[in-house]
């Protein structure tokens, strides 16, 4: 992560905090959990585990590594599966 991006998902998780009323630690410990739910609801469904190992193939991504894939899927107009 360079400093644009690491700048970028602090300015999201501010965002998210500010929308949520709750502290950014909490966004952080909130988007893990939808994350973790979804992902292992999609391991139970081929089209959707291919679809998340397509766009994640180094596995389950963090919250920081997920709001920069949705940035930068946004920017080149691609669409990822949410997680939260």
């Amino acid at each position: 992560m360079d400093l644009h991006d690491y700048l970028n998902v602090r300015r999201v998780f501010r965002m998210l905090a500010a929308e949520w009323n709750c502290p950014v630690w909490a966004v952080k410990v909130i988007i893990r959990e939808f994350i973790d739910r979804n992902w292992d609801d999609a391991m139970s469904d081929p089209e959707k585990r291919k679809r998340l190992e397509q766009c994640f193939p180094q596995g389950k991504p963090t919250p920081k590594q997920y709001i920069i894939h949705l940035g930068y899927a946004k920017e080149r107009g691609e669409e990822i599966p949410y997680l939260f």
